[in-house]
């Protein structure tokens, strides 16, 4: 079965004067929809304002430049709105139904850039993450009747029409310097910034660390790489697929799936996506610069199985399984777990 795991370009949907917003899309790299995960790009310039809305999707937002971004979160089980702070760094949880709006106060002068990755399992278009907002020409309110809105919000004819047309822009808008939407957040992002900063390469959070991951149903890993630095072979054990955002450097990342066969063996280079669907096998070689990628589960309490390292499936099973399994001599063996013994990760 031939896969092409590394996805194609994203396709912009939208680009206007507050910002953009691409996509990766299913029609341009079809594994992305028969994995059922989503992948999209979301950018705000200063002053930049992403209207009110939620999805058909849960997904995880990783932001990567920018320090004056602020977010408004209303969770589906919550009447209290959350505004949260965000820069460099920080990740936020959305689950599925969670209606949010973005802003960029320009305090930095750079825009704000964010990338969802997260499950499209339940989506009306797998792959794709589906959007419904509550303001902008393509908003809810403006689809319904006037005598409807009139009616469920007690207003008068020229009430509704203010209501439901004073927007005339979709999606991104740019605001003025002078809002006050800046001033809003209370808190820092809903799920913080990963600790890589003391020494480790890799930090991961399920849903038993982090109750808004569990409700979204996702599980993220954030690794940090030196050159030539190895990351895996790991395989899920469940079954949840995996997408991988390269951060920033590349590397070398090879796929194993079906009857032993190499999917994919090509170098991922910053701003690519990757799909390991369900059960395959992925490892990563860093490049002469580093890597530093995020990868989102599809599983809130992901199964996650080493293939080399202490941890390994090679190092519980009966030696007298692996000889014959393998096919090598007792002393043989002995080195080769002699050796797993030895590697650190």
């Amino acid at each position: 079965m031939e896969m092409e795991l590394l996805a194609r370009p994203p396709v912009k949907a939208f680009d206007g004067e507050g910002g953009s917003y691409s996509a990766w899309s299913p029609d341009e790299s079809i594994i992305i929809g028969e994995a059922n995960v989503g992948a999209a790009k979301f950018v705000l310039h200063p002053f930049g304002f992403g209207l009110p809305h939620y999805s058909d999707s849960s997904k995880v937002g990783f932001v990567l430049q920018g320090t004056g971004g602020v977010a408004g979160v209303l969770l589906p089980q919550s009447a209290e709105e959350r505004v949260v702070k965000l820069k460099k760094g920080d990740m936020i949880a959305l689950p599925v139904g969670t209606i949010s709006w973005w802003f960029n106060d320009g305090q930095d002068n750079s825009d704000l850039v964010i990338v969802f990755l997260g499950s499209t399992s339940n989506s009306y278009i797998p792959g794709t993450f589906t959007y419904f907002f509550l303001a902008g020409p393509q908003s809810i309110l403006g689809g319904f009747s006037p005598e409807v809105t009139r009616r469920a919000y007690n207003m008068n004819k020229k009430e509704v029409t203010e209501l439901t047309e004073s927007q005339p822009h979709p999606l991104i808008v740019k605001l003025n310097a002078h809002t006050g939407i800046g001033d809003l957040a209370k808190t820092e992002a809903i799920i913080g910034r990963p600790l890589l900063e003391d020494g480790r390469s890799t930090v991961e959070l399920t849903g038993s660390e982090v109750p808004l991951l569990e409700q979204a149903g996702l599980s993220v890993q954030w690794v940090r790489l030196d050159a030539g630095a190895l990351l895996g072979p790991t395989y899920t054990a469940d079954t949840s697929a995996r997408v991988m955002y390269m951060v920033g450097g590349s590397g070398r990342v090879e796929i194993v799936g079906f009857n032993g066969k190499r999917c994919m063996a090509e170098v991922v280079k910053e701003g690519e996506v990757v799909v390991v669907p369900k059960f395959f096998t992925v490892a990563a070689v860093a490049g002469e610069d580093g890597m530093e990628c995020v990868t989102v589960t599809t599983s809130p309490r992901h199964v996650v199985k080493e293939l080399a390292g202490k941890a390994s499936p090679w190092k519980a099973m009966s030696p007298e399984a692996l000889e014959a399994a393998l096919n090598v001599s007792s002393p043989f063996l002995k080195c080769f777990l002699s050796k797993i013994d030895d590697l650190s990760f």
